[in-house]
């Protein structure tokens, strides 16, 4: 198989991370992370200790699900091959209306952060053994 494929691979499950929680389709998450003891993430939001695939999945469903007209684009994406192995960096960028469930009221967000994802291969597909997610400071973003 050649490069570009695998790379092609590798960003297609990128994006279904986040298509997951465009779409609501909070079960493509637990497909294409590694559930085997290895994974670790570090988001950028609380709790920021290291979290394991199951906190991390459960965080990211809360997050999703609170998170009403979410929309991203991923920019300069930056793909590494090694063995069975992926570094991918990216900007990440969303919006949407965070909406607070004890008052249901909402407030605007847009986010911009710097994203690694770290992949493995297993077969054919492409999991997510790695994510290390952090948000860019207002001050720091051109408009």
């Amino acid at each position: 198989m050649s490069i570009k494929s695998e790379e092609e691979k590798v960003k297609g499950t990128i994006y279904a991370a986040f298509e997951a929680g465009k779409n609501r389709n909070f079960g493509v998450l637990s497909r294409i992370h590694v559930d085997d003891g290895r994974f670790s993430k570090f988001g950028e939001n609380p709790p920021y200790e290291m979290q394991d695939v199951r906190d991390a999945l459960v965080l990211e469903e809360m997050g999703f699900a609170s998170l009403s007209g979410y929309d991203y684009q991923i920019q300069n994406i930056k793909i590494s091959l090694i063995d069975k192995v992926a570094i991918a960096t990216f900007v990440l960028n969303y919006s949407g209306v965070l909406v607070d469930n004890t008052t249901f009221e909402g407030r605007s967000i847009k986010v911009r952060s710097r994203v690694t994802f770290v992949l493995t291969k297993n077969d054919s597909d492409w999991l997510i053994i790695h994510e290390h997610l952090s948000r860019v400071p207002d001050e720091h973003i051109k408009t």
